[in-house]
């Protein structure tokens, strides 16, 4: 049931086609439990074959399997070392994003699956942040996502390795060069002025680990 339901969430069909007459249950309205957090190195990706749900849908995302490196947990129990994760994707995470901090829930399998994920930089002291580039879209925050309802008052000035996420510089030279509350400009390298430290994450999911959640 967990692989159908995640087909369903990334299937869209051609055409307009009521949801009544649509194959997928009504979605659950429960965010999926965050049980860990942790700093990976991407080692492999495995897809699993694209569905064939029938000719009248196109399949935007399906399960893959994810070897990682972890190498800082953040929350939960998980050892470090390698470890195979399920994500649902249509590509992989891009290679220049060199740090992915994965928001991983349990299955009821006892395997891992990715929640969400966030890029981290190493500071000034080689700890990590969570660099943030603009005002959070309701998506991101709790239930949706995992910053709390006040996630401002967790942001601070950041000082970070740049070429750790270089990849947010590219395909933004539109962008006129100066400096607004989150960004600085400079020809086509955008560096975030603000952003988390990883450390007060655990603190950051209390609110959204406080809600009922749900498991696949």
């Amino acid at each position: 049931m967990a692989f159908a339901a995640l087909v369903c969430s990334a299937a869209v069909r051609a055409g307009e086609i009521p949801a009544e007459q649509a194959d997928c249950p009504p979605p659950d309205p429960r965010p999926v439990c965050i049980d860990a957090v942790v700093v990976a190195r991407i080692l492999e990706y495995r897809w699993e074959p694209i569905p064939d749900m029938g000719p009248d849908v196109i399949v935007m995302r399906w399960p893959w399997e994810v070897d990682i490196d972890v190498q800082q947990v953040v929350l939960g129990d998980l050892p470090r070392g390698r470890l195979t994760i399920g994500a649902t994707l249509h590509t992989g995470y891009n290679d220049e994003l060199r740090r992915p901090a994965f928001f991983l829930t349990r299955t009821g399998a006892g395997g891992w699956y990715v929640v969400d994920v966030a890029f981290a930089a190493r500071d000034g002291r080689g700890g990590y942040v969570l660099p943030h580039f603009e005002t959070a879209d309701q998506s991101d925050i709790a239930p949706q996502g995992w910053m709390p309802a006040d996630y401002e008052r967790w942001l601070g000035p950041v000082n970070y390795r740049s070429g750790d996420v270089d990849a947010f510089g590219k395909n933004r030279d539109e962008e006129p060069d100066g400096e607004t509350q989150w960004v600085r400009v400079r020809g086509r390298k955008i560096i975030a002025r603000r952003g988390f430290r990883l450390a007060d994450v655990p603190a950051m999911l209390e609110q959204r680990r406080a809600l009922e959640c749900r498991r696949f």
